[in-house]
């Protein structure tokens, strides 16, 4: 039963998260983002766009090379 569990911390259940949604490049950055969050160098809002941007740029570049790719 999971009622006897503690609850995760809110950073790993966004970790479980970005996981889920497989969501890599946003992973690896994460704890970057979250030490940038803590110095009072980036807010909420800017962290979340942060990992999104991170992500959405892996995603374009994997996506422009398989477009690049010749038909054998």
């Amino acid at each position: 039963m999971r009622d006897h569990l503690p609850p995760a911390a809110p950073i790993e259940r966004i970790r479980t998260h970005l996981v889920s949604l497989r969501m890599p490049r946003a992973l690896e950055a994460l704890d970057q983002v979250v030490q940038q969050l803590e110095r009072g160098q980036t807010t909420a809002i800017e962290a979340i766009e942060m990992l999104l941007a991170e992500e959405l740029t892996i995603r374009e570049a994997d996506a422009s090379r398989r477009r690049c790719k010749w038909p054998a």
